[in-house]
């Protein structure tokens, strides 16, 4: 849409072509000042059992919605045997630890700084994704480990003491993991668990078709 000066001047009730001009100048020149050409994102919490709520004066004019979205809950990564090491079958294997065993459960000595075992299972890692890690782990006293990529040593998390403790991580390289001693002692692991986390981001809303859900996640946009 074009707007001609002569029709300007018609609105105004001027016929002095520099008068128009300075209105215009004038009218931009507040425009500035209060923000309007700036883009402004206004994200709202949307209250919970709430079908209808009212929009604050402040959303005066809303281009688009944005709604959380989440990928389906991750499989499982390991076999069975993996995780639960009960047959000593498993793929879990000695790099240079001093005693290694996985009857029952995954137990090593680690004699040295850097010895290490690893899941030998190609490339259950894939770079830049995020994964999931449980375990359960005794240590003796001065024992610790860390998880690492198998090609480049990351260092992708530090085992801690306890039952289905947590190392959340992104993969650094497509490879498989190990587990290196940093401390000396003994570490009996069981129990493990490799999921890669669901996709969580926001994604603008095309069309709605149906009834909303009953609830929201917070912070929609």
């Amino acid at each position: 849409m074009s707007v001609s000066v002569n029709q300007i001047m018609e609105r105004l009730g001027s016929t002095q072509t520099m008068k128009v001009i300075k209105f215009i100048e004038d009218c931009f020149d507040e425009m500035a000042m209060g923000g309007s050409r700036e883009t402004q994102v206004t994200k709202l919490d949307i209250e919970d059992d709430l079908l209808r709520y009212a929009v604050p004066l402040t959303a005066a004019k809303i281009i688009s919605v944005s709604a959380l979205y989440q990928e389906a809950d991750g499989t499982e990564l390991m076999e069975s045997e993996d995780q639960v090491l009960t047959a000593g079958t498993s793929n879990w294997t000695n790099g240079d630890f001093a005693t290694f065993d996985k009857v029952g459960d995954l137990s090593v000595l680690c004699g040295a700084t850097g010895q290490y075992c690893y899941l030998d299972d190609d490339d259950i890692l894939t770079k830049n994704k995020i994964y999931n890690l449980l375990y359960d782990l005794t240590v003796s006293a001065g024992a610790s480990f860390q998880l690492q990529s198998f090609d480049s040593s990351d260092v992708l998390g530090t085992f801690a003491a306890g039952t289905q403790n947590e190392i959340r991580f992104t993969a650094t390289e497509t490879s498989e993991i190990k587990i290196v001693g940093t401390g000396l002692g003994t570490g009996d692991f069981d129990n493990f668990s490799l999921e890669e986390v669901p996709l969580s981001e926001y994604r603008e809303i095309s069309r709605m078709i149906g009834q909303p859900a009953q609830n929201y996640q917070r912070e929609e946009s």
